[in-house]
């Protein structure tokens, strides 16, 4: 049953992503994250981190149409109003090697069909900032006050 499942799923993402150059995979609250955008729209892949499915799809949208329409993006861009109104900001992921297990479908995507270790994809984090708008790499940052949308 549960090979049924992420066969299908796999299924649905290829649909996706042959229609529109990319799909967003939310498998748990945990992390989403997109797949093809590097491939299909030279464009990082983004990652998002402890939103419900619904909120970080909505990021991640926003954040992809943002990009689309200033050229790409770039850690450090500030995302205006892409996460219900409030600002997000792209970073890189520190520790790529780690994520890389974590994103399934990505992996089965890229390394199984396009034949390229997920390694090499650039993957950018988008971070929300603490509730006196500081983002991750200032000092006085405070996780715990995050603004999550």
């Amino acid at each position: 049953m549960a090979v049924n499942t992420r066969a299908s799923a796999f299924l649905q993402a290829l649909q996706l992503i042959e229609r529109k150059g990319w799909c967003f995979v939310a498998p748990n609250h945990k992390i989403s994250y997109s797949v093809g955008l590097w491939a299909h729209c030279q464009m990082p892949e983004i990652a998002i981190m402890g939103l419900p499915d619904d909120s970080a799809y909505e990021v991640a949208l926003a954040t992809v149409t943002y990009g689309n329409e200033r050229g790409g993006l770039y850690p450090g861009l500030v995302i205006p109003g892409a996460a219900r109104g409030r600002n997000v900001r792209i970073r890189i992921i520190e520790r790529r090697k780690v994520l890389a297990e974590f994103l399934g479908l990505a992996r089965l995507y890229y390394e199984g069909i396009l034949e390229t270790p997920l390694t090499t994809i650039p993957i950018y984090q988008v971070e929300w900032p603490d509730s006196a708008g500081r983002y991750s790499d200032h000092a006085q940052y405070c996780a715990t006050t995050q603004q999550r949308p």
